[in-house]
Parts: structure tokens; C-alpha cells; sequence
């Protein structure tokens, strides 16, 4: 599904709100438990892009690397078909030439979906 802007309060209509009292207790914006992504790679995933704006305006890195696919925030955007999150992660500075465990970038991710209808949308913000 390519996520339109606006939308994300349609996925968790509390997600940014439950970012921002994270934030506000002083939770580690990069942290994670082993194995698992980090809250801007799953407000990514989801695009939920006031969550994902919220979380880079607090420090978030766009490059951290999860376990066990290895996967970025921008990785796991560009999967899901996410354009808005995929732009706000570019304009940040995520590295859009990282790869994952299976040698993929993100915009490799968009292109083994094989939904080349949607790559003028996220395939050309990711320029290899």
C-alpha cells in the first residue's frame, strides 16, 4: 500500500502521541531490544510520517541497522511502499546505499515486490 499524506493517523491514531511521551520520560530514541527494529524503522514501516518526523526531530538515526535483516528505517520504508516516510528519511540523510542481509538496498526491496507501478513514486527518491 502506498501511503499517502495525511494517512498515518489512520494506522495508530495514538502512535505519534505515545512517540512523544517516550520521548518526554527521556527514552532512547535509537534503542531496541535484540532482534528487534527501532521505533523510527517501525513507524517506517507502518508510515506513520508524524511518528517518523517526530522521532528524526529528536536525534533518531535514519542508518541504524536492526536484526536480523539487517534492515534501516529507510530499508523497511521503501518495502512497505511508504513514499512520504521514504522522502522525510532521504531529506534527513538516511544512506540509501546501505544493504540488508540479502544484499538488497531499499530501492532493490521496491524492485523484488515487482510492483514497478509504484516505483515513479519511491524508486526516484532512492538513487543508488
Amino acid at each position: 500500500m502506498v501511503q499517502a499524506a495525511g494517512q498515518d493517523a489512520r494506522v495508530n491514531p495514538h502512535g505519534a502521541e505515545m512517540v512523544g511521551l517516550l520521548l518526554a520520560g527521556e527514552a532512547d530514541v535509537d534503542g531496541r531490544l535484540p532482534h528487534t527494529q527501532t521505533a523510527l524503522a517501525a513507524a517506517s514501516e507502518v508510515g506513520n510520517v508524524t511518528a517518523v518526523k517526530t522521532l528524526l526531530g529528536s536525534g533518531a538515526s535514519s542508518n541504524v541497522i536492526g536484526r536480523p535483516q539487517r534492515r534501516t528505517a529507510l530499508h523497511w520504508a521503501a518495502a512497505e511502499l511508504q513514499s512520504v516516510v521514504v522522502r522525510a528519511l532521504i531529506d534527513a540523510g538516511a544512506e540509501s546505499a546501505l544493504v540488508d542481509a540479502g544484499g538488497r538496498t531499499a530501492r532493490g526491496l521496491v524492485e523484488d515486490h515487482q510492483r514497478v507501478r509504484h516505483l515513479p513514486l519511491v524508486g526516484r527518491q532512492l538513487r543508488d
